[in-house]
């Protein structure tokens, strides 16, 4: 089975930064004010759909497709985890969406990039039976190669 290789936008392909960093482009998308480096993370993005199916875990939801997928030239037809915010003063907000989606899927593999993983997420990874690697990132940095290399060297340890 495949891992699921879940995705935020905000703080991950986005960078929550004041200032737009060097190489990203600030602009308006949807509504949206973002910063975008397509050059640096689409072969990261390709890298991480090399490891397993990309699925979306982010507040964007369905924008994630039609919005940030066609700058990335990725497919607009990722799966969507629905965020509903149920739990909005937990650590990790968007932790009893993804806990129940990962139910959903027993002996599926996931790992998780966003950047609001607090000890309850952690928690979490570490009493499931399936492999689950959490990816803090940094949100006012985003997306790094160092991730990426994480995120392969946790896939080359999963059972074959």
């Amino acid at each position: 089975m495949r891992a699921a290789v879940l995705l935020d936008i905000d703080g991950v392909l986005n960078p929550l930064s004041v200032d737009c960093p060097p190489g990203f482009e600030a602009m308006r998308l949807g509504g949206y004010d973002v910063q975008l480096n397509p050059r640096l993370h689409a072969p990261m993005l390709r890298q991480l759909a090399a490891i397993g199916d990309l699925i979306w875990a982010t507040s964007w939801e369905q924008d994630a497709n039609t919005i940030i997928a066609p700058r990335y030239r990725m497919p607009s037809n990722l799966e969507v985890i629905a965020i509903t915010g149920a739990d909005a003063t937990a650590a990790t907000w968007k932790l009893p969406d993804v806990a129940a989606w990962a139910d959903r899927h027993p002996g599926r593999p996931v790992v998780w990039l966003d950047d609001e993983l607090g000890d309850d997420a952690h928690s979490w990874a570490r009493t499931r039976t399936t492999p689950t690697l959490l990816v803090p990132v940094a949100g006012q940095h985003g997306l790094t190669s160092q991730h990426v290399q994480q995120v392969q060297d946790w896939a080359n340890r999963l059972p074959a």
